[in-house]
């Protein structure tokens, strides 16, 4: 089967997360028009974390015509604080479980290592972080949820840039945990190149080609995500179609 294609809005971020003049429900209504399977969710999207609050997400995303495959989470591991880190275990675990609810089994609910702070060591933030993931393993197996550590570059309302940013920081972290039924690698191939904006997807630096012959190669059916659209719908229509075109020509038969 071949890799299903979702969206994230990262040009509305700001008016749905922080401004909050535009709710996740019409984010939701919007994407009706967009050739998309998924829409992927942000921790700071919800106004409510109640039942009755997430059963409505839910049922909203069904109604549109779309899954919700991965939710965005911004734990910051590496706090030198021992009691924002124990904070951010707690709060990263209540996450697992709405990504549970909202996507169901085998979603996967996105974990960052934390932020990038002068004060603290490669070695001492790498301890904090695989410490921190372990225990939320028990966690993401009860709920059936894949934790997926992404290679940022920054959380928009983080003050410093996520400390695994560089390979050998990000490959440290994933060697030392062996789990991969429920821990694996949610990878951005344009945060591996440079950090910031990219645009419209197939338009950078990316070679998309390789990319998709690599995917195809070894039988990736998992999802593929936008998150670009940074002067609006249209360009989030133009990047979805041009991963639509990259599926068909790659994963013939």
């Amino acid at each position: 089967m071949p890799p299903r294609v979702s969206a994230f809005p990262k040009c509305y971020l700001d008016e749905i997360a922080a401004a909050r003049t535009m709710s996740v429900f019409e984010w939701v209504e919007m994407a009706k028009d967009l050739d998309a399977d998924g829409l992927e969710m942000y921790e700071g999207f919800f106004t409510s974390l109640d039942s009755a609050y997430l059963e409505k997400l839910h049922d909203a995303i069904r109604t549109a015509g779309f899954e919700m495959p991965m939710l965005c989470c911004s734990p910051d591991f590496t706090n030198p604080s021992s009691d924002a880190r124990k904070l951010a275990v707690e709060h990263e675990a209540s996450m697992i479980r709405v990504a549970r609810g909202l996507g169901g089994p085998r979603t996967v609910c996105c974990v960052l290592t934390g932020q990038r702070y002068p004060e603290v060591s490669r070695e001492q933030g790498v301890e904090w972080v695989v410490e921190a993931i372990t225990a939320l393993l028990p966690v993401a197996r009860e709920y059936e949820i894949v934790l997926g550590l992404e290679n940022h570059y920054k959380d928009g309302f983080w003050r410093y840039p996520e400390f695994a940013q560089k390979q050998e920081v990000f490959l440290a972290v994933l060697n030392a945990i062996p789990e991969r039924e429920y821990f694996g690698v949610q990878y951005d191939p344009s945060n591996a190149i440079v950090a910031g904006d990219h645009g419209v997807t197939g338009k950078g630096l990316n070679d998309y080609t390789a990319i998709f012959r690599i995917l195809a190669r070894h039988g990736y059916e998992g999802w593929i995500s936008i998150e670009d659209g940074m002067n609006g719908m249209d360009e989030m229509a133009e990047s979805l179609a041009f991963l639509r075109k990259m599926i068909a020509t790659h994963y013939k038969g």
